[in-house]
């Protein structure tokens, strides 16, 4: 239909399953077609328009009826002078059935005004049993991304649809407008239990279910509710550390290196060059002050004495043999030692590691394994690992060791924990030599290697792993390191 006035408001055609919904407003009495002059420009459809609304007049649908429809109640506004009878043949009407409804209005994923056609009235209510994230479009704390994405998926699923509702209870939250809580079916689904299945709810249990421990008693959760939690739990996990693997990932890059500590022939650890980071925090931990650390236990982060400095230092675990013994991790350095508990002290905040990273970090020779721990070759293929990788040794007191730069080429970065790396001295690929030489083996079995190193397909890493094989085999005939006394495998099955 076209406006009789000038107004350039855009004019188009709206069709619900081929039925023009402007015929169907004015067919029901519930919209009148605006007149036009013969000579005006108006609807292709004005004809039909004009038929449907002389039908609706002398049927005295809707607008063109004698009576007044009654005026629409809305709870969501509070009670007000509303009776109490009134309400309790309200709750009686609504309390564990299903009742027919149409949502007026979404206001969260969990929250909505639903139309009762079958009492003239709008009721707020809440979905029982889960959570969303609250979003508000002009208040910033609320703007989450959990909260947007659960306000979007149920206004596209509920909005000015048909629901089928079943309350569980009325809650007259005092000064507050009062709220029913309960179930709500769309095409036959149930809509709380979709928002879990999509990790955009969490399950809720009210105070009321809790015992003084913070535990849930029994509250009524349905465990498909408890599952689909779960479930989703799991997948968002995954998805989150795979996207903060993407965003980190260093596999491929090559980065230069100081090897700070060896572990094994393969195992190690490094800092980062081109960064004065563990300078800077060296400076700040000889201002440590000597302070109680507290009650230590394992995983905790610490100041312990080493050497005469206060080091950063992660708990593992306490001597059972003395409990005031505690070994510890050396977090900017990667190596290990038993610490006494008076030779500790807390840590101040700003130098925390959620302030202040690790900047050691763990190594390991890509697809490579040392030799047997128990073999005389171990400490001999850790000692020649030292001697490529570590700084050479002062040769007076006065002289310094000088920091040597290497380059490590990540072949697969295992979320941040450990790189696989090559470990590359000017010209020298410390990988292939310590291979070759019979100091290391190649990690045929994957007992140390992810399985996704061994499979991946680029041509760099296929070239690589293709020539540590032939270096180890020719190793094994040549009888060279670790493989003097012939194929070791036959008698001890985890060393090839």
């Amino acid at each position: 239909m076209y406006p009789k006035t000038t107004s350039s408001y855009p004019m188009l055609f709206l069709y619900f399953i081929y039925r023009n919904v402007a015929v169907g407003l004015v067919s029901a009495g519930l919209a009148e077609v605006i007149p036009h002059r013969s000579d005006e420009p108006k609807s292709v459809a004005y004809l039909e328009l004009q038929k449907a609304q002389e039908k609706a007049k002398k049927a005295k649908k809707g607008i063109h009826g004698k009576e007044v429809p009654e005026e629409i109640v809305d709870y969501s506004l509070g009670l007000g002078d509303i009776s109490p009878s009134v309400m309790i043949q309200l709750q009686n009407f609504l309390k564990n059935q299903k009742r027919r409804g149409v949502v007026d209005y979404v206001l969260s994923g969990q929250r909505l005004k639903v139309y009762l056609p079958e009492r003239n009235c709008i009721i707020p209510v809440n979905l029982q049993h889960i959570q969303c994230d609250a979003y508000h479009a002009v208040i910033p704390k609320y703007q989450t991304k959990t909260g947007a994405d659960a306000l979007k998926y149920t206004n596209q699923r509920l909005f000015q649809k048909d629901i089928e509702l079943e309350v569980a209870e009325f809650v007259d939250q005092n000064n507050r407008n009062p709220i029913w809580i309960g179930k709500v079916w769309v095409d036959g689904k149930d809509v709380a239990l979709e928002l879990l299945e999509q990790g955009l709810a969490r399950i809720f249990v009210p105070p009321s279910f809790l015992n003084r421990g913070g535990r849930s008693k029994a509250s009524g959760i349905p465990d498909a509710y408890a599952e689909a939690e779960a479930v989703a739990k799991k997948k968002n996990w995954t998805q989150e550390r795979e996207e903060e693997k993407k965003k980190n990932d260093l596999t491929g890059h090559e980065k230069t290196v100081t090897v700070c500590h060896v572990d094994s022939a393969v195992r190690f650890w490094v800092n980062v060059d081109g960064s004065s980071e563990l300078e800077k925090l060296e400076a700040e931990m000889a201002r440590v002050p000597r302070q109680n650390p507290g009650t230590i236990r394992p995983g905790k982060i610490v100041a312990a004495l080493y050497d005469g400095l206060y080091c950063r230092a992660k708990v593992l675990k306490p001597n059972p043999k003395d409990p005031s013994q505690w070994h510890v991790l050396f977090v900017d350095y990667g190596n290990r030692t038993w610490i006494s508990h008076k030779d500790m002290t807390s840590l101040p905040q700003k130098l925390s590691l959620g302030q202040w990273p690790p900047l050691a970090h763990s190594c390991q020779l890509a697809a490579l394994r040392a030799p047997s721990f128990n073999t005389v070759h171990f400490n001999i293929s850790g000692e020649k690992f030292a001697e490529l990788a570590l700084p050479s040794a002062p040769k007076s007191e006065n002289e310094k060791s000088l920091a040597k730069e290497l380059k490590i080429k990540v072949i697969l970065d295992d979320y941040g924990k450990k790189w696989y790396v090559i470990l590359l001295d000017q010209n020298t690929n410390i990988n292939e030599y310590l291979v070759k030489s019979g100091y290391a083996r190649f990690d045929q079995k994957a007992k140390e290697t992810p399985q996704e190193l061994l499979r991946l397909e680029d041509a760099f890493t296929k070239e690589y792993l293709r020539t540590v094989q032939k270096l180890n085999e020719e190793a094994l005939q040549a009888r060279i390191g670790l493989w003097e006394i012939g194929d070791a495998s036959t008698d001890e099955e985890d060393l090839f």
